[in-house]
């Protein structure tokens, strides 16, 4: 970090060229902050892979606060979807692990998984509709990235850009509380106890798992049956 400054290596550099133009024409909004992206002297997001936010002080994270953060989420959805974002493929032909799975979890890309993964996601598929909601622009990895500002305004980081239904992003904060921070089943309130979207939601997490560079995976497939238990899903 430097002075009043936050500095990001990217994987990917023309998303977070798309990204960061897009954040910089967010409207100031009384339910949530942004950081602003700061551009180069010549006007570019990115320079030798790196992006530049703009730093704000006394953060506080509301990691365990799932309902604030799908409220924001769904908020900054609103926003965002609303906003000329132009040519959104760049979200869509990404790369990295997470894009892979989350093509998997709408049957867009295969994926080898372990034989035990393939089971569990077999469950999930079980649970899935095809009425999947109106495509939006979303933020896919909110459960670490919302904080609150010294005034209590809830300020939203790290974007990570998917264009899906609104619904799945909440889910994901939903799954990530059942998953890794001891939540209880009662959290799939917040999305209106929709099966459809948390099932999509945990096996796009257990598939990043699966792609991940260690071999760990079995172990982590614990915290999936878990789940799967308390949620009266075997």
């Amino acid at each position: 970090m430097c002075e009043g400054v936050v500095l990001k290596r990217v994987q990917g550099p023309e998303c977070s060229a798309w990204s960061q133009a897009l954040l910089a024409d967010v409207p100031l909004s009384s339910e949530f902050r942004l950081p602003r992206p700061l551009a180069s002297s010549n006007g570019d997001y990115v320079v030798d892979g790196w992006i530049a936010t703009e730093f704000i002080p006394g953060l506080s994270s509301l990691r365990h606060d799932p309902s604030t953060i799908v409220r924001v989420g769904e908020a900054l959805s609103d926003v965002l979807t609303e906003a000329n974002c132009g040519d959104s493929s760049v979200v869509t032909q990404r790369q990295d692990r997470w894009a892979r799975a989350d093509r998997y979890v709408w049957s867009e890309e295969t994926v080898a998984l372990s034989t035990e993964a393939a089971a569990i996601a077999a469950n999930f598929r079980t649970r899935m509709s095809s009425d999947h909601g109106t495509p939006a622009v979303v933020h896919g990895d909110l459960s670490g990235n919302v904080f609150v500002d010294p005034l209590g305004t809830p300020v939203v980081l790290d974007f990570s850009p998917y264009i899906r239904p609104k619904r799945y992003a909440s889910a994901i904060v939903v799954a990530d509380n059942l998953l890794w921070h001891d939540g209880e089943p009662t959290l799939t309130r917040l999305i209106a106890n929709d099966d459809d979207a948390l099932a999509r939601a945990l096996l796009f997490r257990m598939v990043a798992e699966q792609l991940g560079p260690t071999r760990s995976q079995d172990i982590e497939i614990a915290d999936y049956h878990r789940v799967l238990a308390a949620l009266g899903w075997v």
